[in-house]
């Protein structure tokens, strides 16, 4: 920006007196504070609530070196000179310094104008608008210039009352016609799924008529179930239009799951929660639901794989699996075999790394029927590194392996050779940083990575 000499200086004095004030408004013992007010409910039943209007900024005084001593603007102007003898000897005359004090923060949030069109100014009338543009920007400048700032505790970062979010709730049941019977026997994972997404707060959820009333408000602040939400009504937008396009969708188990996954990315708002509902009778608190049959319990529905043989160790395996060691190679196998990424989270010493060296075997050895795990990678902290290399030859011996590790390792094109024709390639985090690129040019057909010990 290009300035005349008049210009500049006036620019400079300007700024300077800008400073001064904001400095002499931080360092005094008497603060002016700021508090947004949300409007009223008029409650109509209904589970939503938005208001163009009726949100207030009231001003205040506070003491820093006591809370317990705060004043309204409004307590202010309506007492005496004799009242705040007390105020005025310890901190200089209060009605001033609020006059004052408003007048720099008009500078920081414009809307504050308004309330000082009045001799006694107590506070200000916002727009909704000007209400979020005060909880996302003025809050802050107001704050770092030295001023007291207060947000409803639905906003403000310091409170433990958890911010309620809008997002998306997705539901998954058998279809109808085929509940009569078990997942398993209806086909498995390619059973017929009744698939459903809705809005949801929390642990409530908007019909299509209040999501529609919803999107029409344009609000970026909306009451929902008598939570304040905040709200992009673009966003609001797009996901309606989101969920308009899968309205008709049939899916199977398989898809469904999978395109849990791939809307997740797509999804305008986030998702919130899964329900999973529906299927055989309940018998009691412990009983597993229909996933959990299909996933740990055979039913798999392929007509390739049965339970006992995702549960039993290879013949190439060198050791015996105990109960949860199966079911957790089951797991591996099940999902894995589907393109998913599954996780073992048992606790340290119960036998993960031979749960993972089983599923490795059974995915080389299997005949076709699991996917080819050459090449893979698997990522370890250093601590275990060579452990990991003993127990592949002593569980795996037929798998064959490579630690990428150390000064002397392959690089370059011998190494993606190398890599390519080896079952099982073992590095360590730190090289996954900084060998990187080089890592990034292999397929690996899996990848797995072992926690970090703290």
């Amino acid at each position: 920006m290009d300035l005349s000499a008049r210009e500049d200086r006036r620019l400079t004095a300007s700024y300077g007196n800008w400073i001064r004030a904001i400095k002499k408004t931080s360092e005094s013992g008497l603060r002016t504070g700021f508090k947004l007010v949300p409007p009223a409910e008029d409650s109509d039943g209904s589970p939503l609530f938005s208001s163009q209007e009726g949100w207030r900024l009231d001003f205040f005084l506070e003491t820093i070196d006591s809370e317990s001593f705060h004043l309204t603007a409004e307590e202010l102007w309506a007492r005496d000179e004799e009242d705040l003898k007390p105020l005025r000897e310890q901190y200089g005359p209060p009605k001033e310094k609020l006059l004052t004090d408003l007048g720099v923060a008009s500078n920081l949030f414009s809307a504050i104008d308004s309330g000082l069109k009045s001799e006694q100014p107590t506070g200000c009338s916002l727009s909704v608008d000007e209400a979020y543009k005060y909880l996302k920007e003025g809050y802050w400048l107001l704050k770092e210039a030295g001023f007291l700032t207060r947000v409803p505790s639905w906003w403000d970062p310091s409170s433990l009352e958890t911010d309620a979010e809008l997002g998306l709730k997705a539901t998954v049941s058998p279809e109808k016609k085929a509940r009569s019977g078990s997942a398993g026997s209806t086909g498995g994972w390619n059973s017929p799924i009744d698939f459903d997404w809705q809005l949801a707060v929390e642990d409530e959820t908007l019909t299509a008529e209040e999501f529609e009333k919803l999107a029409s408000l344009k609000s970026p602040l909306v009451k929902i179930w008598g939570k304040w939400v905040e709200l992009d009504p673009d966003d609001v937008e797009k996901t309606l239009d989101f969920l308009t396009k899968r309205e008709e969708e049939k899916l199977n188990l398989n898809e469904t799951a999978q395109k849990i996954l791939s809307d997740s990315k797509e999804s305008p708002l986030p998702i919130t929660d899964l329900e999973v509902s529906g299927g055989r009778e309940e018998s009691g608190p412990e009983t597993e639901n229909w996933i959990d049959d299909l996933v740990f319990d055979g039913g798999h529905g392929d007509g390739e794989l049965d339970e006992a043989e995702l549960r039993e160790a290879p013949s190439e395996f060198h050791g015996e699996l105990w109960e949860h060691q199966e079911k957790g190679l089951s797991w591996l196998l099940s999902l894995t075999s589907r393109g998913f990424s599954p996780c073992l989270a048992d606790d340290m010493g119960l036998g993960k790394t031979i749960q993972l060296l089983a599923a490795l075997l059974k995915f080389k050895h299997g005949d076709g029927k699991f996917p080819n795990p050459t090449p893979s990678l698997l990522v370890c902290p250093t601590s275990v590194l060579g452990n990991w290399g003993r127990e592949v030859e002593r569980f795996a011996p037929s798998l064959s392996h490579t630690i990428h590790h150390g000064g002397n390792r392959l690089q370059g094109q011998e190494f993606i050779e190398k890599a390519k024709d080896t079952d099982l390639t073992i590095t360590t985090y730190g090289l996954l940083r900084n060998d990187f690129s080089l890592l990034s040019e292999i397929d690996w057909k899996m990848v797995a990575s072992t926690r970090r010990r703290r």
